[in-house]
């Protein structure tokens, strides 16, 4: 894998993707549609389920739909993060390790 798509799965995607999905959708509907859970054992909100719902059909536009479903629980976890802490360092944080994770586990399938 190049040093471009590195910086770009291990940095830049996470950062514009959580700016997009969590300080912007995620962040409006919290507003629009009430508070998410504050605490880390209840269940995903409505509004984590519809973010990360939203967040996998966008990664339709690029992945094919077992891929792009697979991304429906990391997001799920990220969304979590981002109604406990209210931040979005921590998701960015979350999103670059789990990004890093599936880089590792297809250098791994190379092998």
């Amino acid at each position: 894998m190049s040093a471009v798509a590195l910086f770009v799965l291990l940095l830049l995607a996470p950062l514009l993707e959580e700016m997009v999905f969590r300080r912007g959708v995620h962040a409006w509907a919290l507003r629009h549609w009430g508070s998410g859970a504050r605490r880390w054992w209840a269940w995903p909100s409505r509004v984590n389920v519809a973010v990360a719902l939203l967040f996998a059909a966008a990664h339709l536009l690029r992945l094919p739909l077992s891929l792009a479903l697979a991304v429906v629980l990391p997001a799920l976890v990220i969304g979590k993060v981002y109604e406990m802490t209210g931040r979005l360092g921590p998701c960015v944080a979350a999103h670059a390790a789990l990004n890093l994770c599936w880089v590792g586990f297809n250098a791994g399938l190379a092998n």
